[in-house]
């Protein structure tokens, strides 16, 4: 699937805004387009949602660990996120080509180790554009 020149451009912009390289770009673009051309934003809109909470709540239960107050709640609400983010992007992917889909499953959406941490650093650079959102700046 090619990328509209459009969202070329704003993955350059959101790595520019975010200060930092994007883990997956072409899976980022891949994720704006296909909620643009299905008229599915709102899916994607919630997903960067979710995807900004888990990263967020990940880096507070490293910090005070599984014995900290509060963390057994939190684990609950992070596990939450994920099956909702997760659900989320597999509806996103859904009507995609078969390239695109098969991409997604395969590295994202497998129960492996390796999928569950590609995907947390998709989910980091979902949060890049939650960011991007939070400050006012369109998607393509």
């Amino acid at each position: 699937m090619e990328i509209r020149n459009e969202t070329r451009q704003f993955l350059h912009d959101l790595e520019r805004h975010a200060g930092k390289r994007l883990f997956f770009p072409e899976e980022i673009g891949n994720l704006v387009d296909l909620a643009r051309t299905t008229g599915k934003l709102e899916l994607l809109e919630d997903a960067i949602f979710h995807a900004k909470f888990i990263t967020k709540s990940y880096g507070v239960m490293k910090r005070i660990g599984a014995d900290g107050e509060g963390y057994g709640k939190m684990a609950g609400e992070f596990q939450a996120s994920m099956e909702k983010v997760s659900t989320l992007l597999r509806t996103l992917v859904k009507e995609s080509p078969d390239d695109v889909k098969g991409k997604f499953v395969h590295r994202f959406f497998s129960l492996d180790q390796e999928s569950i941490s590609r995907l947390m650093n998709l989910l980091h650079d979902l949060t890049a554009v939650k960011n991007w959102r939070v400050d006012g700046k369109p998607l393509p």
